[in-house]
Parts: C-alpha cells; structure tokens; sequence
C-alpha cells in the first residue's frame, strides 16, 4: 500500500482528480505531513501504553494490526472520493495510520529475536519490502493501464495491508527472547 502511494499518488491527483500541476506540491505533501505525525505518534503512543500495560510487544502488535485495518479502510475510498479534498484528506489518514505502524516492526524485531539473528530477519523483512516496492507500482501502473481506473490498484494495496494485519493478528505468536538459547516464554496475548 504504501508503495502505491509513493510511487502513484502524484500521477492519480493529476489524472483522476485533474489537479493543476503548480498545486500539485501541497495536495502531495499533506499525506507526508501526516504520515511525519504519525511516526512520531506511533512511537510515543507504544512506548506509553507498553510502560502502562507492561506489555509493549503486545501494544506494538496491535497497533501495527488496527492501523494497518484502518489504513486499507481510508485508502480504497480515496480512489472513489467524490472531491479532491476528500481523497486527500482520506490519503492522509491511511498514511498517517500508515506511519503509526513504522517503528513497530524492527522494534517487534529487536524484542523478540535472538541477538545473534536480528541482523539477518531485518535484512529479511527489508528484502521483502523492497519486493513490495518493485511489485506494487508494477502492478498498479499495469492495472490502470488496462483498466483506466485507479480502484483496482488501490483496492489490491487495501487488501494486501489487511492480510498482513490479519495475518499478524492470527499467527502473530508474541515471544520474549530469552538469555538460555533454548527456552522461550510466550506472553499471553
């Protein structure tokens, strides 16, 4: 999803929304604007929640998974929005939603692998989203290409953050690390 809108979002005001190119800058930056807040507010609000619960890899979990649920939820209605300023203002919450979720991951990371493997699942999960950032704006220029509509591609990024949140929600089994290599501890979710 966020692929999509990094490599599409100019291209959709501009076709679809036939925004003049001079205004191009601040209808493009607001999302940036937000997702900037929502970096900064995704890590303080963990870091809150996980001191008052005792539980951060938990809050980390779910905010990762209800952002990501809200973010597909804001973004298909913004290819559909019936004005500029309703796609724009819906782009923005699925970015800010978006950016709540970006310090989770490696921080998920850093908590629950061993010392010895966490540079090698972050090199991981990075080799993933750099697939996702060769795939998504392949496929989404390939659609709207055949298609003349920006729904599909949007809809595919919706879907594609709800099955990793789903996904994260379901199989997402919560483990501290441990200092014995061969105990772990779960924590009940």
């Amino acid at each position: 999803m966020l692929f999509t809108f990094l490599n599409w979002f100019p291209d959709y005001l501009v076709q679809a929304r036939h925004i003049n190119i001079k205004n191009l800058a601040i209808s493009g930056g607001i999302p940036w604007v937000a997702g900037a807040i929502g970096i900064i507010i995704g890590g303080l609000l963990t870091d809150w929640l996980g001191r008052k619960t005792g539980k951060t890899t938990v809050v980390r979990k779910w905010v990762v998974v209800i952002s990501l649920l809200g973010a597909g939820a804001a973004f298909v209605p913004s290819a559909l929005a019936s004005s500029l300023i309703s796609a724009v203002t819906l782009m923005a919450v699925s970015v800010f939603l978006l950016y709540l979720t970006g310090a989770q991951y490696f921080a998920i990371i850093a908590e629950v692998v061993p010392s010895s493997r966490v540079g090698g699942v972050m090199g991981f999960v990075h080799f993933i989203a750099n697939l996702a950032g060769i795939l998504a704006p392949s496929i989404t220029g390939a659609l709207v290409g055949m298609t003349h509509t920006w729904s599909i591609g949007f809809a595919i990024g919706a879907v594609m953050a709800g099955i990793g949140a789903l996904g994260l929600a379901v199989f997402g089994k919560v483990k501290t690390k441990q200092t014995h290599t061969n105990a772990s501890s779960a924590i009940s979710q």
